[in-house]
């Protein structure tokens, strides 16, 4: 036998070919769990505290858990932290604070809007996603986009589960049973309801069945199961915005080249469109100026009542204000632009004599609001209507500087604006504003009437002045607060056990230690459960 003949089994093996498409997946570290295992309790206490009570000091510690953890998840991606993380950090922390000092829920509504939208720009600061320039003509568009990129890393939250707990613990098999009842809650719930009401005996024996389960289940379990998707958006928000720059470099830059593409409309279809409007502002301004310009002067038309002349035409006024804007902001993103990017001087003058009209029209809306409050006092929704205008005032005159300075940063003026005129809404305390005004103004006798229903709209926050105007006033008047305390002092009662101390926030524990203290004997609403 020749020795130089080998066998082919003393070839070296052939590696196998490699999948050069196939995505390496980055090792599990105990922190990428660590952080999961935390996103589940932040989604827990967001939908315990947020959504299944009226959101007070728990909604508070929430967001001030959310922030630490943030940052501490920053640290641990060697994200370096300066001074405008710890910066959006005290800001988030700040208005958090809002659901301790105001009972006023559509107030907290907003300010929960509000605080999410500053952690997505809070994220994109933190881990460097905007570049140079935070806030940019696109701002609002890649904050928007920004929302729903955490929607796609939802799933890594399983992913980081360690591969021993998943074969020793069955961790992952845990989580899927749990999404699964979660989809499965509201299909039986509507069977329940259906075959109860079909069947006596059925429903009778639901009732005993759930009678102590039922609370035992809103209490804890849906918080529970409605926090496990609430968990993976905020795992997929700490996961994307670290670990996917290149998404959002992409994203960005697709916004940008889409919205250049947009501005090319001629500058003689937009003069063509916005000429009607203008003649149209100008003749009402010319023909209506001595009715609607009487408002500053308190002058009521004749033929008029003081009411009727408040009311009438602002709503409208309102309205044209908004369309206005409206028309504006389609100008300025689908305006042709030059070769340095700006708008052309035929569109810079009629965006300035759309801003101008627009201003004299909010001013002149005010004007009838001021006129209105002076004869019937304060409402929430007259505070609400004029801070709304003030808003759209202050943006136009934001507007029309900015056609006189081509190089001012529009868009972040605009942010500032509104932040700060948002702060100012919710730090106020609105409702005791409100109740100030009109028992002050109903006493020295500028008001006519004193209207205590508008205490049924007003939060706790009133009731400390309907017990001063008690005080003050006649006996004659005495009477009709004292009435509206009582009614006010059963609500307490009737609602007493539906709270808990995660609702507890400053202006409604006064209260309730004013009545205490006048001898209504109220049960004490916090800390009963949790």
């Amino acid at each position: 036998m020749d020795n130089n003949i080998t066998s082919s089994n003393d070839h070296p093996a052939v590696p196998p070919l490699q999948d050069t498409n196939r995505v390496i997946e980055k090792p599990v570290s105990m922190v990428d769990f660590v952080f999961a295992i935390l996103a589940f309790i932040l989604g827990f206490l967001f939908i315990k505290n947020g959504v299944c009570s009226d959101p007070g000091i728990g909604m508070t510690v929430f967001c001030l858990l959310f922030v630490a953890i943030s940052l501490i998840h920053a640290k641990r991606k060697n994200i370096p932290i300066g001074f405008s993380a710890y910066f959006g950090a005290g800001f988030i922390s700040l208005f958090s604070l809002v659901f301790v000092l105001s009972d006023n829920t559509f107030i907290k509504l907003w300010t929960l809007v509000f605080i999410f939208v500053s952690v997505i720009y809070w994220y994109l600061c933190m881990f460097g996603h905007l570049g140079g320039k935070k806030i940019d003509d696109i701002f609002i568009v890649n904050l928007l986009k920004s929302i729903f990129i955490p929607f796609e890393s939802m799933g890594q939250i399983v992913r980081v589960i360690p591969s021993d707990l998943k074969k020793k613990n069955g961790a992952s098999r845990i989580l899927y049973i749990l999404i699964g009842l979660l989809i499965a809650v509201i299909p039986t719930l509507i069977i329940l309801t259906l075959l109860t009401k079909a069947d006596n005996a059925f429903g009778n024996l639901i009732n005993y069945i759930f009678s102590d389960i039922e609370k035992i289940i809103s209490v804890n379990i849906l918080p529970l199961l409605f926090g496990i998707p609430a968990a993976m958006y905020i795992f997929g928000m700490m996961f994307s915005f670290s670990e996917k720059k290149e998404r959002f470099d992409t994203g960005f830059k697709k916004s940008a080249k889409l919205i250049n593409s947009c501005q090319s409309v001629s500058n003689i279809i937009i003069c063509s469109a916005l000429t009607p409007l203008l003649l149209v502002y100008l003749l009402f301004f010319i023909s209506q100026s001595a009715y609607f310009l009487s408002a500053f002067e308190s002058i009521v038309p004749a033929g008029m009542n003081s009411s009727q002349y408040a009311r009438e035409g602002f709503f409208q006024l309102c309205t044209v204000s908004c369309i206005n804007a409206f028309i504006i902001i389609l100008t300025v993103f689908f305006g042709k632009r030059n070769e340095n990017g700006n708008i052309s001087r035929v569109q810079k003058t009629y965006t300035v004599l759309f801003s101008v009209f627009t201003v004299a029209l909010v001013v002149t809306a005010i004007s009838k609001m001021v006129l209105y409050i002076d004869l019937f006092g304060l409402t929430l929704k007259r505070v609400y209507a004029t801070w709304f205008l003030l808003l759209i005032g202050i943006l136009f005159i934001i507007l029309t500087i900015k056609q006189f300075r081509s190089k001012m940063n529009y868009m972040r003026a605009a942010v500032i604006s509104f932040v700060m005129m948002f702060g100012l809404l919710v730090f106020c305390d609105v409702d005791a504003r409100i109740a100030h005004y009109n028992i002050n103004h109903y006493v020295s006798g500028d008001l006519e009437t004193l209207d205590t229903q508008m205490f049924d709209q007003l939060s706790d926050s009133a009731i400390p002045y309907l017990f001063d105007a008690y005080d003050k006033l006649p006996e004659t008047d005495q009477i009709m607060v004292k009435n509206k305390l009582l009614h006010l002092s059963n609500r307490y009662r009737r609602d007493a056990y539906s709270r808990s101390y995660r609702s507890f926030n400053i202006p409604s524990a006064i209260a309730i230690e004013l009545f205490d203290d006048k001898g209504y004997d109220l049960p004490r609403i916090f800390g009963w459960e949790w």
